[in-house]
């Protein structure tokens, strides 16, 4: 089956603690953030691009679709997704053993952040296009379709890059296989037996702007009573906050519901993980919320904000599977413990920051001995020295103003969430006091003293090192010895008070849930999602989970298929939960 190892470079995950990267995606944030809404894109899009109608697959019998989020980011990761999605037939096995043949999509719809960590031509190009490209090779006809909407980094370039793939109608564009025919950043696909899929475009949380509303104005008009829609966005509205959630409010009541049609699955990315809500109608009738953001990117936990019971609307809905479980991302957070050498790089900036300090701020802890008989005076003249200079007194609190800026709450919509039973509510009481703790910046403020005490902390040690084995005056704080071991320990120190920060806001806090993950770009657990509408109107989806990607691949020997296989692990899809069956 395999032929020689590949050994071309591939793209890892993105290291998102490498100061460059760390400055490189600031600017891009801000600058998007700031100029996106003076500059639609989605405006002049549709201005430029051919007339978009809807796209209809009505006239099938049964169809197959998958979905895909948040991909394009490290090699391995993205192309084991992709593989999957590539196989003409693809057996998975169902929680209790069982196998359940399942086959490609007709269609295939990305939900969102398509590329990582910023949009452009290159990072398209290595991180999507060609593991995609690989996995399914152009081949002869029929083609699946591919659809895409743009999640928040695709936005980041103001969307330019993501319009050169996705929405050019000459010449007509492929990813491999998949044949891409939408010309605007949203789109709506006619299914068979009164079913729809509408991908909308929020652009970093914008509204939905007119061209956009009145495209699905018009979509709407061909809709009967009682037509069902799969809602599509870059982000979970439920999840999220009272912005993202209006914008969408206000498309169903006033696009949909006129025409009678109503929303029975909304999916979306963003968060890259698994995890599903229903509410059970008194009618019997469900409704199902599902983030599928594991395309590819690195995970994220599943133990952060609490999401136990969400109202949506004036529903209440409850998680019903998840993956990874609880238990288990609780036990990868542990991982943040070697954030030093996880993130290697990200140690320049205590270690700058630790030596500049030990340069800038009056203290005396040269005078510092070993034995106890003078410890304590001198650390008192020195924290009273500190705390007497005008310029010591600004620079801490500018440390801790830093600091307690960095300690910023979970996007979670706290409001809608509701607690039950005795459990319950203790549990609400010390999240209550958790959040009191956080939005007095409590964490922030200990997490900058942690880091000012270990840099006098480094520099007494430097100091002393430098006078003990190298006989350097005992005042040399600026010695180029000193300064060297102060880096050198602020390095592994600061970086290791870092990762711990992390950890215990993840796992005491409910917070920081994105930025504990993402120092640990962790590859597996990925997932994606398999619908199939049959002959008789019913929908049934089979979100299907990966928990070890490959690390090595080789070369296939074989004519056609995919261009690799992988040959250190298999590669064993599973059913995260038992298949969703929405019945006609």
């Amino acid at each position: 089956m395999s032929g020689s190892q590949e050994t071309s470079p591939k793209p890892e995950m993105v290291r998102w603690y490498d100061p460059l990267q760390l400055l490189k995606t600031g600017i891009q944030v801000i600058t998007a953030q700031a100029l996106g809404s003076r500059a639609d894109a989605r405006i002049m899009l549709a201005a430029l691009s051919q007339k978009q109608g809807v796209f209809d697959y009505s006239d099938r019998q049964e169809l197959w679709i998958d979905f895909v989020a948040d991909l394009g980011d490290g090699w391995n990761s993205t192309y084991a997704v992709a593989y999957l999605l590539a196989q003409e037939k693809l057996r998975v096995k169902r929680p209790h053993g069982e196998e359940i043949e399942t086959r490609r999509g007709d269609i295939c719809v990305m939900g969102g952040d398509e590329v990582y960590p910023t949009a452009s031509r290159e990072e398209y190009e290595r991180r999507l296009i060609a593991p995609y490209e690989a996995a399914f090779p152009w081949s002869s006809p029929p083609h699946p379709h591919l659809f895409a909407i743009p999640g928040n980094h695709d936005w980041y370039d103001g969307l330019v890059s993501f319009t050169r793939l996705f929405c050019q109608k000459t010449p007509p564009r492929w990813i491999g296989g998949w044949q891409l025919p939408q010309t605007r950043s949203y789109f709506a696909l006619k299914l068979p037996h009164g079913w729809w899929l509408l991908g909308v475009d929020i652009q970093l949380e914008a509204d939905i702007d007119a061209l956009q509303l009145e495209y699905f104005q018009t979509v709407a008009l061909q809709m009967k009573p009682g037509d069902r829609a799969i809602l599509c966005t870059p982000k979970p509205d439920w999840i999220y906050g009272i912005k993202a959630a209006a914008n969408l409010e206000y498309f169903e009541r006033k696009i949909l519901k006129p025409r009678g049609a109503h929303i029975v699955l909304r999916l979306s990315g963003d968060i890259h993980h698994y995890r599903r809500h229903e509410h059970e109608a008194e009618d019997g009738s469900k409704t199902h919320l599902i983030i599928a953001g594991g395309g590819g990117a690195f995970l994220h936990p599943t133990h952060g904000p609490n999401v136990d019971r969400i109202r949506y609307g004036q529903a209440c809905f409850r998680p019903v599977a998840e993956f990874p479980d609880r238990k288990a991302s609780r036990r990868l957070s542990w991982r943040n413990l070697g954030f030093p050498f996880l993130n290697c790089k990200f140690g320049l900036l205590p270690g700058i920051t630790y030596t500049l300090l030990n340069w800038i701020m009056p203290h005396r802890l040269f005078e510092f001995e070993v034995t106890a008989r003078n410890a304590w005076p001198v650390v008192i003249g020195s924290l009273r020295e500190l705390l007497s200079k005008p310029s010591a007194i600004a620079w801490l609190l500018l440390i801790l103003g830093l600091f307690a800026l960095f300690t910023r709450s979970d996007e979670v919509t706290e409001s809608r969430i509701i607690h039950v039973g005795i459990r319950g509510r203790i549990r609400e009481i010390w999240r209550k006091v958790c959040r009191m703790l956080w939005r007095c910046r409590i964490a922030g403020i200990v997490h900058a003293l942690a880091h000012l005490l270990a840099a006098l902390l480094l520099a007494w040690i430097a100091n002393r090192m430098s006078v003990r084995l190298w006989g350097f005056p005992p005042r040399s704080a600026t010695s180029l010895t000193t300064s060297a071991l102060t880096f050198a320990g602020g390095w592994l120190v600061g970086s290791f008070v870092m990762g711990m920060y992390l950890l215990l806001s993840l796992n005491i806090f409910g917070q920081h849930a994105n930025e504990a993950f993402s120092a640990l770009r962790i590859e597996d657990y990925k997932n994606f999602l398999r619908f199939h509408l049959d002959s008789k109107g019913q929908l049934t989806i089979y979100p299907i989970g990966i928990e070890k990607v490959p690390r090595k691949w080789a070369c296939n020997s074989h004519a056609g298929g995919s261009r690799y296989v992988p040959i250190d692990r298999e590669l064993t899809p599973r059913l995260i939960e038992e298949p969703i069956v929405i019945s006609p």
